[in-house]
């Protein structure tokens, strides 16, 4: 019974719903209230799928200009390294050319080394070249480049050699001076500059004198450029001049250099 009477309410209620709803005014009614209604939503609605759309455009574009930027960026650094890689190997093909006329000069035939390492103590002046008794480079041998003399061999072993720097608190060359023919000892004291030592207080050397090797003793062949003489003094003990010599060498830029023997040593 109470099945049949939530039946019969049903179908009172619904049935004129039903008729009510089959009218075309009152349909058309609903239908312009439920526009009315749901029309902020569909705005909503198409506002927000624009947006999306929009937003979902520019990331796109973004992530493709960030792409073809990076890119660019790769290509520009690869090309500034090629330039670099040029700029070296030309640098290096001038330097070994003004070396390579250098060697023609000399008399005998030295041969040529890379500098591959520094002596990294603050005292010493030391290098280190890739040539060694293999290539016939021997211990005393001078060190050479167009500029001037560099220093000598100072060890040797079959494919590297130690060579040390006319700078160095341990070296010694004897030279002369160009004009006056005055004859001393060029000493390094671990800066880039020389001291010509022992001069004669009467030898008349001068200021702006070429200082040259004198070939004494024989460990170094005659005539090698060191430098000029920049300043001259007395010794501390008064029995001598002290001359300071500016080195041709630029010894902090050595590179390349030709390893010479004397006659001596061969």
């Amino acid at each position: 019974m109470r099945q049949q009477k939530r039946y019969f309410f049903f179908a009172a209620f619904s049935l004129p719903l039903f008729f009510f709803l089959q009218n075309p005014q009152t349909s058309e009614s609903i239908h312009t209230a439920s526009l009315a209604l749901m029309k902020p939503f569909i705005e909503s609605g198409n506002r927000l799928t624009q947006i999306t759309h929009d937003t979902q455009g520019s990331l796109l574009l973004f992530l493709e200009t960030f792409r073809q930027n990076q890119f660019a960026q790769d290509e520009i650094e690869r090309l500034q390294s090629q330039i670099l890689r040029h700029q070296e190997l030309e640098k290096e093909n001038q330097r070994l050319k003004k070396l390579l006329i250098f060697r023609d000069t000399l008399s005998a035939k030295p041969v040529a080394a890379r500098v591959i390492g520094w002596d990294p103590s603050l005292l010493r002046k030391m290098i280190l070249l890739d040539k060694g008794t293999k290539e016939h480079v021997k211990k005393d041998m001078a060190i050479i480049v167009s500029e001037g003399l560099v220093g000598r061999v100072l060890q040797s072993a079959p494919s590297a050699s130690r060579g040390i720097l006319l700078t160095d608190p341990e070296a010694r060359v004897s030279v002369v001076t160009s004009e006056s023919r005055s004859q001393g000892v060029a000493a390094g004291d671990g800066s880039q500059k020389l001291s010509m030592l022992y001069l004669d207080l009467d030898s008349g050397v001068q200021v702006g004198e070429d200082v040259l090797t004198s070939g004494v003793g024989e460990l170094f062949p005659k005539g090698l450029r060191i430098g000029k003489i920049s300043a001259i003094s007395k010794s501390l003990d008064g029995l001598h001049l002290l001359a300071q010599v500016d080195p041709y060498v630029r010894f902090s830029k050595l590179e390349e250099v030709l390893c010479l023997g004397s006659s001596r040593q061969k």
